[in-house]
């Protein structure tokens, strides 16, 4: 079957080529990736590349047993560490080109627009989650949907699973297009970097931090590790403080963990 006719402004793109893109390899070289079905699709505040309709198309893109429904192939939009921690919502590529790339036409992005969520501007909203070694794309998912939900931004620490893997993005339902994200960041660098920028950074413990009722109305880096191994000792110690769900359970799932603190976080902007 011929691929999809070509759309105003953009080259053919061939069912091969998309496919590739399930790969983080071939994602990284082309910079783009794939985001699987309409309800996503229609979050999207950038162009797709390409939209993938027919059934046959989709079923050779897909990487869901069951499809649903259209695939698009979108540019990078993850951000710089230094763009989210400075609050400014802007692009997401730096201005780079793909590599072996034919030249597109493309219009030029509002990179005042590019996130639609104004309460991350803001200075007493401007929550940060950093996920360090949190290696299920479903949880990583999962807590960038509820950073656009309460308002904040998502660091991602080298270990992460990939922001682009398809699991990851089916994860955000649509908020990988709302949600500042930063990804492959060196996580004592990143607190370094929030201190120098006014944050306030909490590391999340299983016991012997402070109640999430302490969490300063200010500025604020929270730290999550992955349920089994949590977080290591340096980066907690390079943290200026400590927070501890209460909780029956020995432990936390790191995405419920996060959404705790982020609607804590979040809900001092209401009161």
């Amino acid at each position: 079957m011929p691929d999809k006719p070509e759309l105003p402004g953009n080259p053919p793109f061939s069912i091969k080529r998309a496919a590739k893109l399930a790969a983080k390899k071939h994602r990284e070289i082309e910079r783009l990736f794939l985001a699987e079905g309409a309800a996503i699709i229609g979050e999207a505040n950038v162009s797709p590349r390409y939209v993938f309709e027919e059934p046959e198309q989709i079923k050779r893109i897909s990487s869901l047993s069951t499809s649903t429904g259209s695939v698009g192939v979108f540019p990078f939009v993850d951000v710089p560490a230094e763009e989210l921690l400075s609050g400014r919502r802007g692009g997401s590529d730096g201005g780079r080109e793909p590599e072996n790339r034919e030249p597109e036409n493309r219009e030029p992005e509002n990179r005042e627009l590019r996130f639609a969520n104004p309460r991350f501007a803001s200075e007493r909203s401007g929550a940060i989650v950093l996920l360090h070694g949190i290696q299920d794309p479903g949880n990583v998912g999962a807590v960038i949907r509820s950073a656009y939900a309460f308002g904040a931004g998502v660091a991602l620490s080298a270990g992460c699973a990939d922001l682009y893997n398809p699991k990851t993005v089916r994860g955000t339902m649509g908020a990988i297009f709302h949600t500042p994200v930063s990804r492959e960041v060196d996580s004592l660098e990143f607190l370094r970097a929030a201190r120098k920028n006014g944050f306030f950074s909490v590391a999340a413990m299983p016991e012997g931090g402070s109640s999430v009722r302490e969490i300063p109305e200010i500025k604020l880096v929270v730290v999550v590790g992955s349920e089994g191994a949590g977080l290591p000792g340096e980066v907690v110690e390079a943290c200026d403080g400590r927070v501890t769900i209460p909780s029956e359970a020995p432990s936390l799932n790191a995405a419920i963990a996060a959404s705790i603190l982020l609607y804590e976080a979040h809900s001092r902007v209401l009161t």
